[in-house]
């Protein structure tokens, strides 16, 4: 979805968009890089190292993702 709002973008076909990254609240998983708990679930991590190492995983990924969206 990100990839059609920049390109959406780079056309002028529009100069505004709304778009909801709503992770934190849902069941999403990330199984593309490997975690199949939800991020709401391991934000409950209760100080477990495991899954804070996940929440930072995830967390590294999606900026990530923005940067390189943002670099196109």
């Amino acid at each position: 979805m990100i990839d059609l709002i920049a390109i959406a973008f780079e056309c002028d076909l529009t100069r505004v968009v709304t778009f909801m990254l709503g992770n934190a609240g849902s069941g999403n998983t990330h199984p593309q890089i490997g975690i199949a708990e939800s991020h709401h679930e391991l934000s409950h991590h209760m100080g477990n190292t495991t899954n804070l190492a996940k929440l930072t995983q995830i967390n590294t990924w999606e900026i990530g993702e923005l940067a390189y969206r943002s670099a196109s």
